[in-house]
């Protein structure tokens, strides 16, 4: 049980880091699908992070 806990408030923590560092958090992630080869998946973030940018806000 205990490890469940600390298990989500890690999830949670990463996802507030993520959210604060969001430009540089896709810049890594597109990287690291990048370098594996996947384009299809890098494609489909860059459809997702765009449209959740378009719904947040229009800074960057």
């Amino acid at each position: 049980m205990f490890h469940l806990v600390v298990l989500i408030l890690t999830a949670f923590v990463a996802c507030l880091w993520a959210r604060n560092q969001r430009k540089d958090w896709i810049l890594t992630k597109t990287w690291v699908t990048d370098t594996t080869g996947s384009v299809e998946v890098v494609a489909r973030w860059r459809r997702i992070t765009r449209c959740c940018r378009n719904q947040q806000d229009d800074t960057w």
